[in-house]
C-alpha cells in the first residue's frame, strides 16, 4: 500500500527520526539513523521473579525503540498484575 508524499511529509513532521524515502517506498531503513538509539534489555519475566540485580534475569530481547530512548529496560508482565481479583 502506497501513501502519498503530502501524508508521508506530515508524518515526518509529528516524528522526525523517521525516513520519508521509507515511509512513501518501503525501501530502506525505517529510521534516518537507526543505529543512534540505546538498546533496552527486554525482560519477559513475572513481576513475582524480577530481581533488582539485572545481572542475574536473563534478556529476552533487546530493543530499539526512539520512543524507550533513555529508559533502563523493559519488562512485559504476563501475570495478573492488572487483574482486579474477582
Amino acid at each position: 500500500m502506497l501513501i502519498s508524499k503530502n501524508l508521508a511529509s506530515t508524518i515526518v513532521k509529528r516524528f522526525p527520526d523517521i525516513n520519508e524515502a521509507w515511509l512513501i517506498t518501503g525501501e530502506g531503513n525505517m529510521l534516518k539513523e537507526a543505529n543512534n538509539f540505546q538498546k533496552i534489555p527486554l525482560f519477559n519475566i513475572s513481576l513475582e521473579d524480577f530481581n533488582t540485580n539485572w545481572n542475574e534475569m536473563p534478556v529476552a530481547h533487546e530493543l530499539e525503540i526512539p520512543i524507550l530512548a533513555g529508559s533502563d529496560f523493559a519488562i512485559v508482565n504476563e501475570g495478573e498484575a492488572m487483574s482486579t481479583g474477582n
